[in-house]
């Protein structure tokens, strides 16, 4: 015996729990609908388009990347230069005979997020959108660079290497207070006048108690040439002076600058009586006599 056929739709109207569902639907359809008319409504409104055109904060992002990937470069070039940047990144070579250019990823200009061209890096402070400058800071200061990009209407991201050469300048001030209190202890007590003439009974003096026994180098100019005698002045400078009483010298005074000349950022005293070291105007550390009470 057959079944008789039921209509899909009878089925529906006769069972309530179908035709609630079937309302609830219907309901957040005409929701749905009415949003849609009214956010396209009115003589200035626009219904949204999708579009595959990068936004600003995507363009400015990629900007940004160029500029690490241009310090990434910058510092490979370097490290085979003797620590020396460049001053021109497409005509000044390093020691293996490659500009920066050479170091950018397949050796070839980035691309400026905002106009589609390889055109970066520039040379100079970056004041065009897209735009990824460089700069050496060149007065005395071979190794001191700089890096700006320019989003869409103004600077967005700036590096320098300069924190990590004013570091470098701290570490040799504690580098010279070690081999000065190493003179003074084969020295019967007395400091040196002189790094690099005065000598303990042995004949060792301040720069042969150093690292490999050689001048330090100055993280700015590039060269070994620290330290020197008296008090500290120019960029990256590391000095040492005596501390005299009575035609002895009874302790040394250690200072050195950073990028600003004459402006010690590190500045040490040594002898039996006292230990003191201040670090950007800051005491760190002190014991003896000269501590404040």
């Amino acid at each position: 015996m057959s079944v008789p056929h039921t209509h899909p739709w009878l089925e529906i109207c006769t069972n309530p729990h179908l035709v609630i569902e079937m309302y609830k639907v219907l309901f957040i359809i005409m929701i749905c609908l009415v949003f849609a008319m009214l956010s396209c409504s009115g003589d200035e409104a626009e219904c949204p388009v999708a579009s595959n055109e990068p936004s600003i904060e995507e363009l400015e992002a990629r900007v940004i990347e160029n500029c690490y990937t241009l310090r990434d470069a910058i510092e490979e070039f370097r490290d085979d230069n003797n620590g020396w940047c460049p001053f021109d990144i497409y005509s000044d070579t390093n020691d293996l005979g490659l500009n920066v250019i050479d170091y950018l990823p397949s050796g070839e200009l980035m691309e400026n997020p905002f106009t589609g061209e390889r055109t970066e890096p520039t040379i100079g402070i970056a004041t065009e959108q897209g735009q990824t400058g460089y700069f050496l800071e060149s007065e005395g200061k071979p190794c001191l660079y700089y890096i700006s990009d320019f989003g869409e209407s103004h600077t967005i991201k700036e590096l320098s290497n300069l924190e990590e050469l004013e570091q470098q300048v701290i570490e040799n001030c504690f580098l010279v207070r070690e081999a000065v209190m190493r003179f003074a202890l084969l020295n019967g007590g007395v400091y040196p006048s002189d790094v690099g003439l005065d000598t303990t009974p042995e004949g060792y003096t301040v720069i042969d108690l150093l690292p490999d026994g050689i001048a330090l180098r100055n993280p700015f100019a590039g060269l070994r040439i620290e330290p020197t005698d008296g008090a500290a002045a120019t960029p990256g400078n590391t000095s040492c002076y005596p501390m005299i009483i009575g035609f002895v010298n009874v302790g040394c005074v250690i200072t050195g600058v950073g990028n600003v000349a004459g402006y010690w950022i590190f500045m040490g005293e040594i002898s039996p009586k006292c230990t003191n070291i201040v670090i950007y105007d800051e005491r760190i550390y002190c014991s003896g006599d000269c501590c404040p009470e």
